[in-house]
């Protein structure tokens, strides 16, 4: 928790918190889940700062000074960090959705596993920033440029939006700029599908966003909760513990088929070309049968599982422009 004695110099305003922060160089302020959402921190010194899961949404933080700071989990949604000195800060798995953090200073900062879903990143300073498992799909203003300037893991790389690419890893273990890398501005984010492919080469979306919406955890569950069901036209055998559903053997297969594909999907380190209609058919199909005449005497417990796996998959295809 926060401490509120922290909290409430910061609440008196820039001036005052700066002031406390000149005679207190000692002191690492704790603003660990405090509510700072539409607060005015303009020029706040809030260097250093522990500031985990903080609600800082629609926050003004222009030319904040946030180096070293703590930000691990905050929520910045919308906040606008323009011109912020963010220099080794940590921002794992922070959402920056909609945040600016245009001409901001991110050098050395720790992203990864970041939301920046629509983040605008204008001119931002990007050279050594963690990105791995990080969200930049959809992030705006990024530019090939910044990407040849990032750090990843090569195993947990980041999503990018189309059209951009990571930069090979030579012999000597530097970064290489990818060859003949297609213009961000002559690839949109919703250009039909065998257009992305083509211009990508594969669908430039790692593991780590799906991951994000659709845990494997939650599909093994289906999966095995699929597996103990047979159809109610099934003659009934001694002592057998089964879940009867009013589906036919072929629907049944068909839907444990769609799932173990979605498990495939969480191994695979990127989405091939030869994945993308799996990807695509596997939504198609949970969709078909939420709508079927299958669906309405399944269980309540089957239900809600594919229900909310159908709406994961549903989120994480719009967010890449497929549905």
């Amino acid at each position: 928790m926060a401490d509120p004695e922290h909290v409430g110099i910061l609440k008196q305003g820039v001036a005052a918190w700066n002031a406390w922060r000149d005679d207190n160089p000692d002191i690492r302020p704790d603003l660990c889940g405090a509510n700072l959402g539409d607060a005015n921190l303009i020029n706040a010194n809030l260097r250093g700062a522990d500031i985990i899961e903080a609600n800082i949404c629609h926050a003004a933080l222009i030319n904040t000074n946030l180096s070293r700071a703590n930000l691990s989990g905050a929520n910045l949604n919308s906040a606008d960090l323009s011109k912020a000195d963010l220099r080794g800060a940590r921002l794992r798995e922070a959402n920056l959705s909609r945040a600016s953090l245009r001409e901001a200073n991110l050098i050395e900062a720790n992203l990864s596993g970041a939301t920046l879903s629509r983040t605008n990143l204008d001119g931002a300073n990007l050279r050594e920033a963690d990105f791995h498992e990080a969200d930049l799909a959809t992030a705006e203003s990024l530019t090939q440029e910044q990407i040849n300037t990032i750090s990843f893991d090569p195993d947990s790389p980041p999503s990018l939006p189309i059209g951009l690419k990571l930069p090979e890893m030579g012999d000597n273990g530097e970064k290489t700029a990818p060859p003949n890398t297609p213009k961000k501005e002559d690839t949109p984010l919703r250009a039909h599908l065998s257009e992305r492919i083509i211009l990508s080469g594969q669908l430039a979306t790692p593991t780590a966003q799906l991951r994000r919406k659709v845990s494997k955890q939650e599909l093994e569950e289906l999966r095995d909760l699929l597996a103990e069901c047979v159809p109610d036209s099934t003659p009934l055998r001694n002592n057998e513990n089964v879940l009867r559903v009013a589906m036919k053997q072929e629907s049944l297969d068909l839907l444990r088929t769609v799932v173990n594909t979605g498990i495939e999907l969480h191994k695979a380190p990127s989405y091939p070309q030869g994945l993308i209609d799996a990807l695509l058919g596997l939504g198609a199909c949970l969709r078909f049968f939420k709508s079927s005449s299958d669906w309405t005497p399944l269980p309540k417990t089957l239900q809600d599982k594919i229900g909310s796996t159908v709406n994961a998959y549903d989120d994480f295809l719009t967010e890449l422009g497929l549905i």
